[in-house]
């Protein structure tokens, strides 16, 4: 039988996502991808405009420099231990959007899916690279999966 026990503050640490930084636990476990993800917003926010900057140089450099926060800022509660992985996404998005190449994109993938390999494993590295590999370079156009996108996604 499950016991539920309702604690104001506990509620109010779910609804800012700060739970981790308490001793309260959350009232379902899978509710952590939800505080990384808020993370990864606030910060995305604040890296935006370096990430997609006209020089490439300073787009990859940014990628590289937040992919390597793991290494100095590592607790599991905190979007920095999943920094490399993000970053892999972040690459994809500048090969689709062409602000870099195809070589300087891949070399990075490269290097970024070593450092996640080291931090988070072997798994997660060659997951994330066959995700990326797919979302940046593999088209499939089946007109149902064309409608579904065009009913899940915004056109604008």
């Amino acid at each position: 039988m499950w016991n539920f026990e309702f604690d104001p503050w506990r509620f109010v640490h779910h609804i800012f996502y700060t739970v981790p930084f308490t001793d309260y636990e959350w009232y379902n476990p899978v509710y952590w991808t939800l505080a990384i993800e808020l993370q990864f917003y606030l910060v995305i926010a604040l890296l935006f405009p370096l990430i997609a900057h006209k020089n490439k140089w300073i787009s990859i450099g940014t990628i590289v420099l937040f992919g390597c926060t793991n290494l100095f800022i590592d607790p599991d509660y905190l979007l920095f231990h999943y920094a490399a992985v993000f970053s892999l996404g972040m690459l994809v998005f500048l090969l689709l959007t062409e602000r870099i190449g195809r070589f300087e994109g891949l070399l990075t993938i490269f290097l970024l899916a070593c450092l996640v390999t080291w931090i988070n494993g072997l798994q997660i590295a060659l997951f994330s690279v066959a995700t990326c590999v797919l979302i940046a370079f593999v088209t499939i156009q089946k007109k149902r999966f064309n409608t579904l996108g065009n009913i899940s996604y915004s056109s604008i």
